[in-house]
């Protein structure tokens, strides 16, 4: 019985820290160590857990948050709980971090996390990739491509061809297999 009211209550605390959250970012942090969840020099580690686990966070106020150039630790901690195999292709990793949280829409902030990005899929990717600049630049220009794709206002749509032009002697200067970029 311990044991469940403990729980409830720890749910009950990181609901409370997740609507602070919301309102405030820097509102719940404070709350958490208050409350013994977090201590009190709170490590980027210990940081980018609550926000993992977190359940009700506001996916665009978790993305403004984690781009945030003084919040780079808590991104790259943030994207350190992925892993991927060999066999996971560059657009379904990007699906599976991308939905944990909303994309800002600036340009510096989208660098930053392709950035990290490129960092944590790079090891996985290695048999695709020369390195990891150039799944930095696969990983932008498929995000890129999908924004081509979706967006109302982009009147040409990008064809495979022009992708693939497009990402020609990224690879250190050699092109990616056009075989994976056409599976893109």
């Amino acid at each position: 019985l311990k044991c469940l009211l403990e729980q409830r209550r720890l749910k009950l605390i990181y609901s409370e820290a997740s609507a602070l959250f919301n309102s405030n970012p820097k509102e719940a942090f404070p709350f958490l160590q208050q409350k013994g969840l977090l201590s009190s020099t709170a490590s980027p580690t210990e940081i980018a857990d609550f926000l993992r686990k977190a359940q009700g966070l506001d996916k665009k106020m978790l993305g403004e948050f984690l781009v945030k150039p003084s919040n780079i630790e808590i991104l790259r901690e943030f994207f350190s709980a992925f892993k991927f195999s060999e066999s996971t292709s560059i657009d379904s990793a990007l699906r599976k971090v991308l939905e944990s949280f909303r994309l800002p829409g600036e340009a510096q902030q989208i660098d930053r996390i392709m950035e990290c990005f490129s960092e944590i899929y790079y090891p996985s990717a290695r048999a695709t990739f020369s390195s990891q600049d150039a799944c930095y630049v696969l990983a932008f220009s498929t995000l890129m491509l999908n924004t081509d794709l979706h967006n109302p206002q982009v009147k040409h749509k990008m064809t495979l061809p022009d992708f693939v032009r497009n990402n020609r002697g990224i690879n250190d200067g050699k092109d990616v297999d056009s075989e994976y970029l056409g599976e893109l």
